[in-house]
């Protein structure tokens, strides 16, 4: 049968929800955290709630570009865990490993 384009974008919108989930949470965040106290400190007096909002987001896209890094160097290194639990690409879905494809997954 064929899916309709809303099963598949919720189907992909799960998948993205696992990656990040797995991958980005879990870790100390110190970059994410290191861009917000950059805009406090640096803009002092001048702190506005959207200036605030947009260094959270760049801080957390800093921990998604991290979270790339760490899941390449895994498949480089053939590390077997990352934060005590098995790297992404050792995980399994859809009943078969996840390998190689992590790779398209980082990104």
């Amino acid at each position: 049968t064929v899916c309709s384009m809303d099963d598949r974008l919720t189907n992909i919108m799960d998948y993205l929800e696992d990656i990040l989930e797995y991958n980005v949470l879990g870790g100390k965040h110190t970059r994410g955290m290191l861009v917000v106290l950059a805009y406090k400190l640096l803009n002092k007096d001048r702190v506005t709630p959207d200036g605030l909002y947009e260094s959270q987001v760049l801080g957390w896209c800093l921990e998604m570009f991290q979270a790339y890094v760490l899941i390449l160097d895994d498949i480089m290194d053939n590390s077997l865990t990352r934060r005590g639990k098995p790297c992404w690409y050792r995980c399994h879905r859809f009943g078969a490993p996840i390998g190689n494809a992590a790779i398209n997954d980082a990104l």
